[in-house]
Order: C-alpha cells, then structure tokens, then sequence
C-alpha cells in the first residue's frame, strides 16, 4: 500500500482504515487488481494507493493513476451546465428544444398525440422520461439498443438525432429515472458555447482546478499510468473489457467519458464540499453548488434501482438525508464513486475498475463512511 499527503493530515477514520485494510485483502487474494482511496479533510488532501494498476504485468498502482471514471463524469458535466446558468446563457426551466430544435419531435410512449417538452432541469435531474438500455427490457429499452447510443461511435449531434427519434417512457418530471440525460447535455454545451465539451470543461474546471490529467482521452505519454482490470472477472471468468485509451475519441460523452485520477477529481470534489470556492478563490457561486446538494426531486419516485428509494436527486448528484448531516454521493459502472460531507467540508473518492463485483466494493465504500447505498 503506497500513500501520499498534499498536506500534513489526520489519519482517515477507523473505518475507513478498515476498508482500505479490506482492499488490500482482496488484492493478496486476486480478487481486486488494485484501487486508490482518497480524503479530503479539513482542507486536507490524502491519497492511498493500493494494489496494482496492471496485476498482468505487475505494475504497483500509483497515486496519480489514470482511471476510466464513467459516470463520475456526470457531476462535472452538470456542473459545467451550472456555470452556463451563473452566465446567463440558459435558464433551468428553459426548454430543451430551445436549443437543440431536434427535441421538438419528441414523442411520449403511449401517447402519439403528445409532445412532451423536457427542460433543463429535467435533464439535470434524470426526470426528463429518458432512459439507458440496460435499465429495462421494454420496446423503448429495445430501440435505445438498436440505434446503438452506448458505444461513443458517433458523434454528440448524431447522438441527439438518433435518441430524439425514441419516445419517452414517461412525461418529463413526472418520475426519476438514470438515463442518457447528461449525455444530451454534453450537446447542449456545444451548442450553447460553440466550443467542443472537452474546451467548455477545461476552460471553466479543469484548468482553474489544475486538474491537468482529466480529459475525454489519454495521450501517450501518460498511457502507463492507466489502471487495468483483470483480463478476466475473478468470479465468472468471463472476459473483461472496458474503454481503450488509445482508440480516437469520437464523441464526448456528457455521461461516462471521461479518464481522471484521485488528485484530480478530489479537487473537484473540494469544489463542491466547501460550496464554489478553490484554494481562496471563488469559481462558483454558492447558489449554484446548492443547486446540487439540494433535493429536486422530493415530489417524485424513483423508477429504476441505480438511486435508494430514500435517497432524492440534486442537479447531477444523489442527495441522502440524514439525522446528523446531509450527504451528496455517485458511483460508475466500474466501481468508482465518491461522498460529500458539505457541512463539514469533507470528501472521500474510491476509484477501481471492476465492473463485476461493483456493487460490493461500492457498497462497502459507502458503509465505510456511515453512508451506505442500495446500489443498480
């Protein structure tokens, strides 16, 4: 296990300890190639490395690893919609449409007649009626795998012109529902700015952030530090696989594109714990942050299992009441997920690439941190 400290720092809790005692374990026993485990603590900043990030070729994982981040880049998606709101640009009430005119065709499943208009906000907050692929086995379910919306083939244009052809399940802002929302909204930033997302993003967090090694690619100097899954799932055996950093980016995906590192993300996710300000210095305003950490959807319920039914939605961010705090949380298909703590300004990020055994390590993550989560 390989540590490293921004700063002098607290040892993490005891639980948390116990967790990262877990991992190393699992790594002793190859059932976990390797993992990074990150706090922010009182402005703090300590990171730890555990394991391998190549277990095939005996590379020890490293502090600054490259990892795939998948849905992680949801969050810093929204955000980046967030500051086009501080801006003026959009308004979250502002209907979809207005912007990208594709959307006025719209149709809700089950209902021809309709035209349903989801907004912004809707968008933000996974209510628009949008749907994944995999989070059903309906016709709708079917056409979002015909028209083959997963694979970043295309380009974010192409995209919205095939998912606007594919009626909603339900009318927007009517249920919550994890879908392909934050993928339209990477467009939506495109053609709101004129600028790639990839430029929106760097210009507005990660250059203020210094988050220099998070991008929707890896060039090739940095392609050693890419963390690896097992060839082959512990459990099944069956072949693992996940995004190639070496193949030509196509499409930005506002959903699961980007690569990032612990001492990336963690200054992200210091952004939002001490609500827009960066080491003395406001990026965001506070409204907006609260925007995130606040419910938006009280009123309804969630549809599929990838949020606890207790839990509610922020703007790109999962929100959990609690008796002692308010706790903000999200997680990726390859088992990387972090907490928030505002009221205390703290922050913990864990970051692996095993999409098999996810659940348990996200889950154990989040227990670690009396937080806990039902997970998809």
């Amino acid at each position: 296990m390989h540590s490293i400290r921004t700063t002098p720092s607290e040892r993490p809790p005891s639980n948390a300890h116990a967790f990262e005692q877990s991992l190393a374990c699992d790594v002793a026993q190859r059932q976990l190639p390797g993992a990074v485990v990150a706090q922010l603590q009182h402005a703090n900043r300590v990171i730890h490395a555990i394991g391998f990030r190549d277990a095939e070729l005996g590379l020890p994982m490293r502090e600054d690893s490259i990892f795939r981040i998948h849905s992680l880049t949801k969050p810093v998606v929204s955000l980046g919609v967030l500051m086009l709101m501080e801006k003026g640009r959009l308004s979250l009430d502002d209907k979809l449409s207005d912007f990208l005119p594709v959307f006025s065709r719209l149709r809700l499943d089950g209902h021809p007649n309709a035209r349903p208009q989801p907004t912004i906000r809707h968008l933000l907050t996974h209510t628009a009626g949008f749907t994944y692929e995999f989070m059903g086995s309906s016709p709708i379910h079917k056409q979002y795998a015909d028209a083959g919306l997963v694979f970043g083939r295309m380009t974010n244009e192409e995209f919205c012109n095939r998912i606007s052809e594919i009626p909603l399940l339900f009318e927007p802002g009517a249920k919550w529902h994890y879908s392909h929302a934050t993928d339209i909204l990477g467009r939506l930033v495109e053609t709101i700015t004129g600028k790639t997302l990839a430029e929106h993003l760097s210009e507005t967090i990660f250059s203020p952030l210094g988050m220099q090694d998070t991008s929707f690619a890896v060039v090739d100097n940095k392609l050693n530090r890419v963390a690896n899954p097992f060839p082959h799932d512990p459990e099944t055996s069956g072949r693992l696989q996940l995004s190639d950093p070496r193949r030509p980016v196509v499409q930005e995906m506002g959903g699961h594109g980007l690569y990032s590192t612990a001492p990336d993300y963690l200054k992200f996710l210091e952004l939002l714990a001490t609500k827009g300000q960066f080491e003395k210095h406001r990026l965001v305003e506070e409204p907006t942050i609260d925007l995130m950490f606040s419910s938006q959807t009280r009123s309804v319920s969630p549809v599929s299992s990838a949020m606890s039914p207790q839990d509610h939605f922020g703007a790109g961010l999962a929100v959990r009441r609690q008796s002692n705090a308010d706790m903000a949380y999200w997680f990726g298909w390859s088992g990387t997920c972090f907490a928030i703590d505002p009221i205390r300004q703290e922050a913990s990020l864990f970051l692996v690439q095993q999409p098999a055994t996810r659940d348990h390590y996200i889950s154990q993550f989040l227990d670690s941190l009396s937080i806990g989560s039902k997970q998809k």
